[in-house]
């Protein structure tokens, strides 16, 4: 269950810099990914778009919880 949450921080995260940081910033922080998980994981980290504003905040959940499954099979 810890493992889960963190993906799923890690996600938000990725999601929240992407919308408020320069391409430089957005390049580093994949790169920090790749060093830490490996360059598949970060790959799939850096283009998930969690903050669609189409989806309900309940649907986001259920959304979060699944990509953060996948970024498990990742590392």
């Amino acid at each position: 269950m810890f493992r889960l949450k963190c993906s799923e921080f890690l996600l938000l995260y990725s999601g929240n810099a992407k919308e408020n940081c320069v391409a430089d910033s957005e390049s580093n922080m994949q790169q920090d990914l790749e060093k830490a998980f490996g360059e598949k994981c970060a790959s799939f980290i850096c283009s998930m778009n969690l903050f669609s504003s189409t989806l309900d905040s309940q649907m986001r959940q259920s959304e979060l919880s699944f990509l953060a499954e996948r970024v498990l099979d990742y590392m």
